[in-house]
């Protein structure tokens, strides 16, 4: 090899060293880069992932659990007219649009108030003056949506009202509508014993034709549903005291999770103003409340419901004074014999804070 071909490949060797490193070196930059970007990438993607279940998580509704009263969970009887609002709620997915998921269960009246305080139930619709409950620490009625129940009395033809000896009320006793029976014949200077025949309709038709009321006590919407005149009664009256019925719910629920209250609230103000501001709709859902056919003579029932439930349910959802001063006399009076158990009790403004919290409604 001659000196100037051994001079060309020394120059050439010298050339490819250097570039063969600087290839080497950047390929190996690059590799360290792509592995950095998946890493990030990575990073980010299960970052996002994560963040994803979470707020999957986050979303995943609770069911709210809210106690209705009834005697009985009769699948083809519905339960006491003060669910209706709570049934539009369902409906209409107002509750849905507020975000919450919410369930109604029927429960003996009884036993309204006391499932809240075992925390069975998230709220209830019994007013704190139901049944044998007494004004309760640590329960509170927070809205007020429905007043004079529309409960009706209807006495038997042929009987003048001083000859009324037995009056039966479709509930159980020492309920609202055995208030109204007490306040019935303390009214009218009766000796007349009062019989709770609550149940099953089958089972109250029964105890109707056992007893041989001379009179029954029935909110007007049972009365309407009842074939009483088979019973050979006619109606009387409707009373219009203001007892009324709402929302309750426990201190500790008050306390740790308002927004859930308000929420609640805002459903039911929602079902409130649709039953007032549309009638054709409002009675198509009271056929499905009620679960009776589509014919001539139920079409007139659900037209008089109608007119009741505009009547009762309460649009400013603000009760007065005399309803609040009731409410608490039947709490105090607890298992009340006369109608003096329950109107000798006074009304204190300690009693009032004890049993009701409406700021979520004003």
């Amino acid at each position: 090899m001659t000196k100037r071909k051994i001079f060309i490949t020394i120059i050439i060797i010298l050339i490819i060293i250097p570039v063969g490193l600087f290839i080497l070196q950047n390929i190996s930059k690059t590799n360290q880069f792509n592995n950095n970007v998946s890493k990030t990438n990575g990073n980010e993607i299960n970052q996002l992932n994560s963040n994803a279940n979470q707020l999957s998580k986050s979303s995943q509704k609770t069911t709210i659990k809210i106690a209705d009263i009834f005697a009985t969970s009769s699948a083809n009887f519905p339960a006491s007219f003060a669910s209706f609002p709570l049934f539009v709620a369902q409906e209409k997915d107002f509750f849905g649009q507020n975000g919450l998921k919410v369930q109604v269960i029927g429960v003996p009246a009884q036993s309204s108030i006391k499932i809240l305080q075992d925390k069975q139930m998230d709220y209830s619709i019994a007013s704190l003056g139901t049944g044998s409950t007494q004004i309760k620490t640590g329960i509170k009625e927070v809205m007020i949506y429905e007043k004079n129940y529309g409960y009706g009395l209807v006495i038997r033809s042929g009987l003048k009202i001083n000859e009324i000896k037995k009056i039966a009320i479709i509930s159980d006793l020492f309920s609202p509508s055995h208030y109204q029976a007490l306040k019935f014949i303390n009214d009218n200077n009766l000796s007349a014993e009062v019989i709770g025949v609550g149940g099953t309709p089958e089972e109250i038709k029964a105890r109707l034709q056992n007893i041989q009321a001379d009179a029954i006590i029935a909110p007007v919407f049972y009365a309407l549903l009842f074939p009483l005149k088979e019973f050979g009664y006619i109606s009387l009256k409707t009373f219009n005291d203001e007892i009324l019925q709402g929302l309750s719910t426990t201190d500790d629920k008050i306390k740790n999770n308002p927004e859930e209250v308000r929420r609640i609230i805002a459903s039911i103000k929602l079902a409130l103003q649709f039953i007032q501001n549309s009638p054709v709709e409002t009675k198509e859902l009271l056929f499905k409340f009620f679960k009776v056919d589509k014919n001539e003579a139920n079409q007139k029932i659900i037209e008089d419901s109608y007119t009741i439930a505009k009547q009762a349910f309460l649009a400013g959802n603000m009760p007065s004074q005399e309803g609040i001063n009731t409410l608490i006399k039947l709490g105090k009076a607890g298992y009340f014999k006369t109608f003096q158990d329950v109107a000798r009790q006074t009304v204190s403004q300690e009693d009032i804070s004890k049993t009701f919290d409406f700021k979520f409604v004003k």
